[in-house]
């Protein structure tokens, strides 16, 4: 279960119910109530750009250009929908190279990621998105790459270290914004507009060359700097700190804008779930939690893939909910 030590996770089959409900019984006390939003690294802060329309900045990275191999990559904190006031934001700006962009739908709905490379024409970048239910990877860590290959001639974006589908294609026009177009953004929003607030970031590094060719296992751990390194922040400055240090030893170090900081994470209360015997032979499956916080039920046949089951908001500690032999999934699992 290490894999899923951050989701609360019980099964259940029709024909086994009562073995599993005993076993489950003195399985379940012993999963983690409390869990950290944040974040994947075992040490150290995490940038917060909660306020609006906070962002990072430094000097532009020598030795990147569309004509050459380049890699971006970062660890992102998506908060609850419900809570996340934002639109667009960047995981790395570079004007005339790339932009990376980690935004919400206009409709509040969707994750989505845009790689875009410039086209030889100022401010302008083609690309493509990527989208994904945010309420699906809301409320936990995430890790982006984007990688330029430009001997394949194409661009390849990873969430979670697997190789996503673009769900369509575009041509971005900056005009005048971003404002520092001299500057390196990095972890930012739009200077003069107040797009976003919510988000975490940390470990975000940039390199020359592919780092990734196929489908990968993300090190929830801090990343090294490798010989084809070119900037590399680790937000591990001190709560508070307003200047982040490049790890990787070539002085492109950020300063804050607009109140961008480094802070140490709070402890939130993360769900449990347990199974009860209802009237008969019946099962209920009891979720406990903060309340007033929204959970997200998900179930799965094989522990592979898991399918959204029912959205759960705490009114109190506990709710729970009759599970009916008709019922085909043998997981369920609380975010």
């Amino acid at each position: 279960l290490k894999w899923m030590k951050n989701d609360a996770f019980v099964g259940w089959n029709s024909w086994t119910k009562c073995v599993l409900s005993c076993c489950l019984a003195l399985l379940i006390p012993g999963l983690r109530a409390d869990y950290l939003t944040a974040p994947p690294i075992a040490s150290g802060g995490v940038l917060d750009m909660t306020n609006a329309p906070s962002y990072t900045f430094g000097p532009l990275i020598v030795g990147l250009n569309p004509a050459k191999d380049f890699s971006v990559e970062g660890w992102v904190y998506l908060p609850p929908r419900t809570k996340f006031s934002g639109s667009q934001y960047f995981l790395f700006f570079q004007e005339p190279l790339t932009v990376v962009e980690v935004n919400q739908s206009p409709d509040g709905k969707n994750f989505e990621i845009f790689f875009g490379v410039n086209t030889g024409t100022a401010k302008q970048y083609a690309g493509d998105i990527f989208s994904r239910s945010w309420t699906e990877l809301e409320n936990t860590w995430h890790h982006v790459a984007c990688v330029h290959d430009s001997q394949k001639k194409e661009n390849r974006t990873y969430l979670d270290g697997q190789l996503t589908v673009p769900s369509s294609s575009q041509t971005l026009t900056f005009g005048q914004r971003p404002a520092r177009l001299d500057k390196a953004l990095v972890a930012g929003g739009y200077e003069y507009i107040n797009y976003v607030s919510g988000l975490y970031w940390d470990e975000i590094h940039v390199a020359k060359g592919t780092q990734y060719t196929a489908n990968f296992i993300p090190l929830r751990q801090p990343i090294l700097p490798g010989i084809n390194t070119l900037a590399l922040w680790h937000f591990d400055d001190g709560a508070g700190a307003t200047e982040f240090e490049d790890a990787s030893g070539n002085g492109y170090h950020l300063q804050s804008a607009l109140g961008a900081k480094t802070v140490d994470l709070p402890v939130v209360q993360g769900p449990k779930l347990g199974l009860l015997h209802g009237a008969g032979d019946q099962l209920v499956l009891q979720i406990t939690g903060e309340p007033g916080r929204d959970y997200r039920l998900e179930s799965t046949q094989n522990l592979g893939d898991w399918i959204f089951f029912k959205q759960i908001h705490l009114t109190g500690n506990a709710q729970s909910m009759g599970l009916t032999g008709s019922n085909s999934a043998s997981f369920f699992r609380a975010k």
